[in-house]
């Protein structure tokens, strides 16, 4: 075979099946979208967010149904340039294992859902693949790099089983309503980067997190020793707090533990930072924060206020994730000496969808110093 029809050969797989690649040696302008892994069982479950077609074609962004470390640093479906301009994306939600004999151990809890989107994707723009996975909730949609969402949400609600559920599509004005975020602060207000690490999550990959706070001031790395430890990377920035990664290379590592500086940021922003906790909508960022507070009585009526009302907006929830962090915000509020959150901690503790949620302020509420 000639050496022009081989290597002809082999590039036509690359640019059939790549679009990004045949819309930048077009000239067309180009986006980024990163799927969201999200870990409920160390690493052998997770719940995985990510595009399975755009305007009909396969893309494969997440071709792998397994969580396993060394699936998700083969670098398959972590972050794919796409061709800017209006696009019908399909995005699915589901639960992943690392063993496909747990799909049949766990047939009653393998969560799924997916559907199709219409939007335009900005050139130069990075955006998120992300959603719930619960038992009563089941949702995914795109949001753009401050954690806004920017489609209309595909969700199915309710307790009926996963044959029988219906799939809606929300739309984006709702959406906002019920899983968007803050719009971002402007870039030279004090809390922008604050901001935009609370809206990191579990499971991002290192180029997303670069892409939101910039290089950070330091790193530290350990190399992976096979069958031992994977590899490690850990990001400090300077006033915000440490990420820790897994993976040898940048641009295969995804975030697995985020810490933090809450003191700190506390100190240094007051009721601000803890309403930017409440409003990231990120179940582990403020499970992580209100749990350093769960013993503090000394905060302004206006933050208590505020952890009331989180916690009256979501009480009812079944998602565990959700109910750790009102569980601590019970405990914070218990600590208010006039009685005043008695009344909402009674209808928690009589009522509440989870049943930690319900455990957790039972005894907040035996804390409570008595009517007097």
């Amino acid at each position: 075979m000639r050496p022009t029809l081989m290597l002809c050969f082999f590039l036509f797989p690359l640019f059939a099946f790549n679009p990004a690649i045949g819309a930048e040696s077009t000239g067309t302008p180009i986006a980024t979208i990163d799927i969201t892994m999200k870990k409920t069982f160390g690493d052998l479950k997770g719940d995985v967010f990510f595009v399975n077609k755009i305007n009909g074609k396969q893309v494969g962004l997440y071709r792998d149904r397994r969580v396993n470390a060394r699936t998700e640093s083969s670098g398959r479906g972590e972050t794919r340039e796409v061709a800017a301009g209006k696009v019908q994306i399909e995005l699915i939600a589901a639960v992943s294992f690392d063993m496909s004999v747990a799909y049949v151990f766990n047939a009653g809890n393998n969560y799924r859902v997916g559907g199709i989107v219409e939007l335009e994707l900005l050139p130069g723009r990075h955006y998120v693949v992300n959603g719930l996975l619960t038992e009563t909730v089941r949702a995914v949609w795109l949001e753009d790099s401050n954690g806004v969402v920017v489609s209309d949400v595909i969700e199915s609600l309710g307790q009926s089983t996963q044959e029988n559920r219906e799939v809606t599509l929300l739309p984006m004005q709702e959406a906002l309503k019920r899983y968007g975020a803050m719009p971002p602060l402007p870039s030279h207000h004090p809390l922008n980067r604050v901001q935009k690490l609370l809206s990191i999550r579990l499971g991002a990959t290192f180029t997303h997190v670069v892409s939101k706070l910039g290089r950070p001031d330091r790193d530290e790395r350990e190399e992976s020793i096979p069958l031992f430890r994977r590899g490690l990377i850990t990001v400090y920035y300077e006033g915000l707090g440490t990420l820790y990664l897994v993976g040898d290379k940048e641009m295969f590592s995804y975030v697995t533990k985020i810490h933090l500086e809450t003191e700190r940021l506390y100190q240094a922003h007051g009721e601000a930072f803890i309403e930017l906790v409440l409003e990231s909508k990120v179940p582990e960022t403020i499970s992580a924060v209100l749990a350093r507070y769960k013993e503090r009585n000394d905060f302004t009526p206006a933050v208590l206020d505020r952890l009331a009302r989180y916690v009256e907006d979501g009480y009812l929830t079944e998602d565990r994730s959700l109910a750790d962090g009102m569980s601590y915000a019970c405990y914070i509020l218990a600590q208010e000496n006039t009685g005043k959150f008695r009344t909402l901690l009674a209808r928690v503790a009589d009522g509440a969808g989870s049943s930690k949620l319900l455990r957790h302020s039972k005894k907040a509420l035996k804390r409570m110093p008595e009517p007097s």
